[in-house]
């Protein structure tokens, strides 16, 4: 310890700042008078509250610690409590308004509780937040937005199952954000908002999760947009209607409405593609797809074959198609009259396939047509739903057999035996992140 202590102290609060939570870094207090003070120049804080573990000197010992700390600003605070049955944390809200006072700059709240209790959160003074992320349960974490706030500072935020006070308040969150860049929103059950409205010119990179009860719309406007994931729970639909994008500077798109999808002109400077719908309405006119190049395209909702060839008679420079089959009967399929340009020159081809219903006359004339093909990957794999299923061996070789049987000549043919992976997006050998 006495060599330790000899260290400078720049190093040693380094050395706290690597302990698990702030309760271990005040603990060092004991061990000598030169350690008695130093946790106080430690700008991170981390407080976790298990059910029944002293919550009734947690927020004290949290309060004591911010107030007592020594550092110009506090860098950062992450606040866990799971709450018991019958407990409560009414002055939460008093504990972040206190870090927001101290300049805190990377805010974490994650507050679990099993009863329908709302705790409110206010941001009115916290213009030095750079990074915020809050994670309810049950809507626990409500925020009140009655007024623009002004959180010139933040760049991150994250809201997981927050509950909102109206739509305005969502209007009067993102109103004051003006430096934001990545967005991350899940919703669940009943949280207060009916139209999700983001106008953000700042933003950079938004996801969205769905699973709010009842129909849910969205209002994205946000012109420095370049990635965006709208994905809407196994079991639940969002109509085209009720999502208004205004993003032109989109690269990457993943829509997992399972509805019928409107392909307008909030995505015709779209790259990378990927589509988990029922249908598509008819494409408008000029909304060519010219910048498209990756196609990912989830079948399990689908009708028919028809949106693929939608958005294939509408992307000349498409250059790899990836299809996710995963269906028990073959879906509808009419050869178009025509064949789409982007198969003159697309280059790879990759099919997963779960069962013998996987839309072979499809496969063959995609095949058939494309003959500049260099890559084919068939991916084969079992498929688990409710009992335990495996593709027969002589199904998956006629497959196999079928696929090489129709690569054009030149063309490489690779087999991969693989788990099924539900959330795959953008294979990695294609696109690096």
């Amino acid at each position: 310890m006495d060599m330790i202590s000899q260290l400078p102290e720049a190093l040693l609060v380094k050395i706290l700042c690597s302990l698990p939570t702030t309760k271990e870094v005040v603990a060092t207090s004991v061990l000598s008078k030169q350690w008695r003070s130093l946790w106080k120049m430690v700008p991170n804080l981390k407080f976790i509250c298990n059910r029944g573990n002293h919550l009734e000197g947690f927020s004290d010992s949290v309060r004591r610690t911010m107030l007592s700390l020594e550092t110009p600003c506090l860098q950062s605070l992450h606040l866990d409590v799971s709450l018991g049955q019958d407990e409560s944390i009414d002055d939460i809200g008093e504990l972040v308004g206190i870090a927001c006072g101290l300049h805190v700059r990377d805010l974490v709240l994650e507050l679990f509780n099993p009863v329908l209790k709302k705790y409110p959160i206010i941001l009115d003074n916290c213009q030095s937040l750079e990074t915020l992320r809050l994670r309810g349960d049950f809507g626990s974490i409500a925020l009140g937005v009655p007024s623009p706030l002004c959180l010139k500072s933040l760049r991150t935020l994250h809201l997981l199952d927050v509950f909102y006070q109206d739509d305005e308040s969502v209007v009067n969150l993102f109103a004051g954000c003006v430096r934001l860049e990545n967005l991350l929103v899940i919703r669940s059950g009943h949280d207060g908002v009916e139209t999700f409205t983001i106008a953000v010119p700042s933003l950079q990179e938004l996801t969205i999760d769905d699973d709010v009860y009842g129909d849910s719309g969205y209002v994205i406007n946000s012109p420095s947009l370049q990635k965006l994931k709208i994905k809407v729970v196994e079991g639940k639909t969002i109509a085209s209607e009720l999502i208004m994008i205004n993003a032109p500077e989109l690269v990457e798109a993943t829509i997992w409405t399972h509805d019928e999808f409107q392909l307008g002109e909030s995505l015709t400077s779209v790259k990378r593609l990927s589509l988990r719908v029922n249908s598509l309405m008819e494409v408008p006119a000029g909304s060519i797809f010219k910048q498209l190049e990756y196609l990912q395209l989830l079948t399990d909702y689908l009708l028919s074959w028809n949106p693929l060839m939608v958005i294939l008679d509408n992307s000349p420079n498409l250059q790899v198609l990836e299809i996710i089959g995963e269906h028990d009967a073959e879906l509808t399929w009419e050869q178009p009259t025509h064949v789409p340009q982007c198969l003159c020159h697309l280059k790879t081809l990759d099919w997963y396939v779960t069962g013998s219903t996987y839309g072979k006359e499809v496969a063959k004339y995609i095949l058939s047509n494309a003959r500049r093909l260099e890559n084919v990957v068939l991916r084969i794999a079992g498929c688990e739903i409710e009992f335990p299923w495996d593709f027969p061996k002589e199904e998956r070789l006629e497959v196999c057999h079928d696929m090489e049987g129709w690569c054009p000549d030149g063309c490489k043919f690779e087999l991969i035996v693989a788990p099924f992976d539900r959330d795959c997006f953008f294979r990695p050998s294609y696109y690096g992140s």
